[in-house]
């Protein structure tokens, strides 16, 4: 079964994906629509009031960047080893504990 879903296309394979997961939920929260829509309809108040906080396009595209490029310096190769090395610069792994 895997391997014919893995022959499909990635967004098919998305599709299926999200079935899958999505028949995993057997209990349904019936509050959770009302609940939704209580907070959409908060939230449009919200900006039809002007007192949301909103972010421009340009500020949310460089908090996005700046995060991506935060993790990719937590999740380089030369970032890792150096965290093994640990604060004096030796291999942690190698350092007693006193």
């Amino acid at each position: 079964m895997l391997t014919k879903a893995l022959r499909v296309s990635p967004t098919e394979r998305a599709a299926l994906a999200g079935e899958l997961i999505e028949s995993l939920e057997t209990e349904i929260d019936p509050d959770a629509d009302a609940a939704w829509s209580e907070e959409i309809r908060a939230r449009v108040a919200q900006l039809d009031g002007s007192t949301a906080k909103t972010i421009s396009w340009p500020g949310v595209a460089a908090e996005s960047t700046r995060r991506l490029d935060v993790a990719r310096v937590l999740s380089s190769p030369a970032f890792l080893r150096r965290l093994a090395r640990g604060p004096n610069g030796q291999d942690a792994s190698r350092q007693r504990l006193c």
